[in-house]
C-alpha cells in the first residue's frame, strides 16, 4: 500500500479521544499491518504520550508528527487546525481517517484512485435530503458559498488526497477559511471544506460510500461491504442506551482504566459490523428527519424546555424498562 494513513489526535488524560484513536488504529493494523501510519499531534498531546499507559498507542504508529498549533485554541480547534493543514504537513498521497472509526478490511485499493481528492457525502445524501439542510443553508450564507440542492455536502471524516499542486492549493483555501470562520464562532471544518471546494471548481470527487459508512446516518445500505465504519463520537453518551456498541463511552473509559485492549474489546473490534446492542429499531427516513429536525429546532429555540422534556423522557424510558 503506497498511500499513507493519517490520524490526528489532540487529547489529554481527562478525555477518551486517545482511547478512540487506539481502537481505530488497532483495527486498521488488523487488516493493514504494513501500512505507513502517521499520527499527527500537538505539543501538549505529545507530552502525554511519553510515559505510562497512553504510550501504548505508539506501538501501532509508524511515525509521530508534532505540529505547532496556536496555544490559545481549544482541543477541538487544535484538532481541526491540524486537520485542515494536513497537506502542508505530509509528503505524498494520504488517506485521512477520523479517530471515531473502525476499519474492517484492507485499504490497499485506495492506491487505484485516479482523482486528486475524494470524500463520501455527509449522511450519504445530497443536500436536498440532508438532515443538516437548515444548517448548511445558514453556513453557506455566512461563508458566501452557493450550492444546488442536488450537490453533495462532503463529510471530512475520511479524505483521500493526492500530492499535487491543486490539492496543496485546496488545503491552503480550506485552512485559511477555517481560521477565519473560528473568529465568527464556527469551529466546524466541513463548511469551510465546502467553500474551498467551490473555490477550486468542485474538485472533490465522490468516494464510494463503503469508505465512510456513517453508521447512524443512512449508512446501513453500505454496512455489509463497509471498509470503514464511522460511528460519530459526538453522539456518544456515558449513561444513555446506544444502538451501536462503540457509541458507549464506558468502553473507552474501561480501556483508559485498564491500560490495554482486553480480549473482549478486541473481539468486538473484529466483529464491528455486528456490534449492535439487542434493542435496536430502524426508523424510516421521513420519521427520522421529522424527529431530528423538530428536536434540534426545540433544542436551539427553547433549550430549557428541551432539557425538561429530555429528563422526563429518560425517566419514562427507565420506568418502562423497570416495569
Amino acid at each position: 500500500m503506497k498511500t499513507k494513513i493519517i490520524y490526528v489526535l489532540v487529547s489529554n488524560e481527562n478525555d477518551c479521544y486517545l482511547e478512540q484513536a487506539l481502537v481505530s488504529i488497532y483495527s486498521l493494523r488488523l487488516y493493514n499491518p504494513d501500512a505507513n501510519l502517521l499520527l499527527l499531534v500537538d505539543e501538549e498531546t505529545s507530552r502525554t504520550l511519553e510515559n505510562g499507559i497512553r504510550k501504548l498507542i505508539l506501538n501501532y504508529v509508524s511515525k509521530l508528527v508534532i505540529v505547532d498549533v496556536p496555544f490559545h485554541y481549544s482541543k477541538q480547534q487544535k484538532s481541526r487546525y491540524i486537520k485542515t493543514s494536513l497537506r502542508s504537513q505530509v509528503i505524498g498521497d494520504f488517506l485521512f481517517i477520523d479517530c471515531d472509526t473502525i476499519i474492517n478490511e484492507e485499504l490497499k485499493d485506495i492506491d487505484n484512485l485516479s482523482c486528486e481528492i475524494a470524500a463520501v457525502p455527509d449522511c450519504h445524501l445530497s443536500i436536498k435530503y440532508s438532515w443538516m439542510k437548515t444548517n448548511i443553508k445558514k453556513w453557506s450564507s455566512v461563508l458566501g458559498w452557493k450550492y444546488s440542492e442536488n450537490d453533495f455536502y462532503f463529510n471530512s471524516g475520511v479524505l483521500f488526497v493526492k500530492d499535487t499542486d491543486d490539492t496543496h492549493q485546496f488545503y491552503e483555501y480550506w485552512h485559511s477559511l477555517w481560521r477565519k470562520n473560528v473568529l465568527k464562532g464556527i469551529n466546524y471544518d466541513q463548511p469551510s471544506l465546502a467553500k474551498a471546494n467551490e473555490l477550486m471548481g468542485c474538485k472533490i470527487c465522490k468516494l464510494d460510500d463503503i469508505w465512510n459508512c456513517q453508521i447512524n446516518a443512512n449508512g446501513l445500505p453500505f454496512l455489509s461491504k463497509a471498509k470503514i465504519i464511522h460511528y460519530f463520537a459526538s453522539g456518544m453518551g456515558a449513561k444513555s442506551y446506544v444502538p451501536y456498541k462503540f457509541l458507549d463511552k464506558k468502553i473507552f473509559c474501561r480501556i483508559k482504566y485498564e491500560g490495554f485492549l482486553s480480549d473482549e474489546i478486541k473481539l468486538m473490534i473484529r466483529n464491528s459490523k455486528s456490534a449492535f446492542n439487542p434493542f435496536c429499531t430502524v426508523i424510516g427516513y421521513d420519521d427520522a428527519r421529522f424527529l431530528c429536525s423538530s428536536t434540534y429546532g426545540l433544542y436551539i429555540k427553547y433549550p430549557n424546555v428541551y432539557k425538561i422534556i429530555n429528563v422526563m423522557s429518560r425517566m419514562f424510558l427507565f420506568l418502562l424498562r423497570f416495569f
